[in-house]
């Protein structure tokens, strides 16, 4: 067939090119530097920039009024846009400012994990004493930050999303900053987060819904991204839903009607979201109405799918596991292309609103969940990489199924994996593993070090990261 021909000539393409131009090796540290890069960049197509809002955030870098400053406001309203872009404008005019910058790219990121990547990140800027990387990557952070006596700047976005942070206690670690180092955390005004730097002497930033010249000018640029007209009443109507102050629900709406084909009906169309109620009415709306384009089995198959992977699936992962045509694909990547963003090769959710939807809507059920996550493990099964090994654990970790967890954890590519990548997200499931079997321990990790497999100095150097590793748990 065409459709298989299709596919000869790009997997002979691909081999080609991976021949040409094989992908080079890269760290953990720079693969994910990479993303949040990656992330920044797609936050800034199509923004309206609000000059005073970048006055605001110039003038508390220069000033020494404040050392923190927060930015809240409702979920979808604009702060890590806002960032991103500031930061852009500011790299432009202040290129020797030292600055370290995390934006919330893994929603499964520890705490621990987070402070070590600032450390890494600081010690690329500044020659500090500290730079060897201690059990406790939280205390080690406060106390380089209390030594540093040069200008440096910590933008820190989206941790009130991390599904690892569930109480104020998860917030402990954020440092209090002093001297010549300013952070600038940002958090819905609804969060934990926001509640907790509200205590602190922060400077804030509210930000409101944009003004209505700003909303036609969202309207506008989404229009003729895509070549497409509205008439004026039905452009008023859309500026002038309170629903769609948000620029989130606004783009979200605009992302549906570019695809809606059926001119007669776009007033109906446009009506049906700008009388919603509710965040989830609003996004249940979206995701029916993406279904009656595909159909509901496969729309709710790849929501469910990315909804309880470990960071977002590549295009290839989904696509084998939908076991769809190339085509139906296709299609449905350029609408879910709106809600969702890229992370490195993966494709995760894009927001809270539709994370919520696609659970309330697809994974009500333990039974539902029991059988995509079963779907999940059956896949990685067959592969054994670094994606399977963060599939796979995360899977085995919510399951539940602690032995097959146990098996993975004792494998020597697996910890080594996991030791680099993050030595807290290892240490959590080897918790888990402890309390459920107490027989279950470190000396476990020892025991796979087979002296038959490994020489002598690999040994002693597999044995001297479990010792550190221990004792972080």
């Amino acid at each position: 067939t065409t459709e298989s021909l299709g596919i000869q000539v790009k997997d002979a393409f691909l081999k080609i090119l991976n021949e040409l131009y094989p992908e080079p090796s890269i760290t953990p540290i720079q693969q994910e530097l990479n993303l949040q890069t990656s992330f920044r960049h797609s936050l800034i197509e199509g923004y309206v920039k609000d000059e005073k809002l970048f006055e605001i955030i110039d003038t508390f870098i220069l000033n020494n009024t404040s050392n923190l400053l927060t930015i809240t406001g409702p979920r979808g309203i604009g702060k890590s846009a806002l960032l991103a872009n500031w930061i852009e404008h500011f790299n432009k005019t202040n290129k020797n400012h030292l600055m370290v910058c995390y934006f919330s790219t893994n929603l499964c990121t520890s705490e621990e994990h987070i402070a070590e990547w600032i450390v890494t990140e600081i010690n690329k800027l500044i020659d500090i004493k500290d730079s060897i990387l201690e059990f406790n990557s939280t205390k080690q952070l406060a106390r380089i930050l209390s030594e540093i006596n040069k200008p440096l700047l910590i933008i820190l976005d989206g941790l009130d999303k991390l599904t690892s942070f569930d109480g104020k206690e998860r917030y402990a670690w954020l440092p209090e900053v002093k001297g010549k180092i300013k952070m600038i955390v940002s958090a819905s005004d609804d969060s934990t987060l926001y509640n907790i730097l509200s205590l602190r002497n922060t400077q804030t930033i509210e930000l409101q819904s944009p003004n209505k010249q700003t909303r036609k000018c969202i309207v506008d640029t989404y229009l003729n991204k895509y070549s497409k007209r509205l008439t004026l009443q039905q452009i008023d109507k859309i500026i002038e839903a309170p629903m769609l102050y948000n620029p989130l629900f606004m783009k979200s709406m605009l992302g549906q009607l570019v695809d809606y084909g059926i001119y007669e009906e776009i007033d109906d169309f446009i009506n049906k979201y700008i009388t919603t109620t509710s965040e989830q009415q609003f996004f249940e709306n979206i995701i029916i109405d993406m279904e009656k384009n595909f159909s509901r089995h496969l729309v709710e198959k790849v929501f469910s799918l990315l909804g309880l992977s470990y960071n977002g699936l590549s295009e290839p992962e989904i696509f084998d596991m939908l076991k769809c045509s190339q085509l139906e694909w296709s299609q449905l990547y350029a609408v879910l292309s709106r809600y969702t963003y890229i992370a490195g090769n993966n494709i995760c959710l894009g927001n809270s609103p539709i994370r919520e939807t696609v659970t309330s809507r697809y994974l009500s059920s333990n039974n539902q969940i029991q059988k995509i996550r079963q779907q999940i493990i059956a896949y990685f099964t067959t592969l054994s990489n670094n994606r399977s090994f963060n599939e796979l654990a995360w899977q085995y970790y919510h399951l539940k199924e602690y032995e097959s967890l146990h098996k993975m954890m004792t494998d020597m590519h697996v910890f080594n994996y996991f030791y680099h990548k993050d030595k807290y997200e290892l240490g959590k499931y080897w918790r888990q593993l402890s309390d459920y079997n107490s027989s279950y321990s470190i000396g476990d990790l020892c025991e796979a070090v087979s002296p038959t497999d490994i020489d002598v100095d690999t040994q002693a150097l597999i044995y001297g990261r479990i010792a550190i590793f221990a004792n972080i748990i």
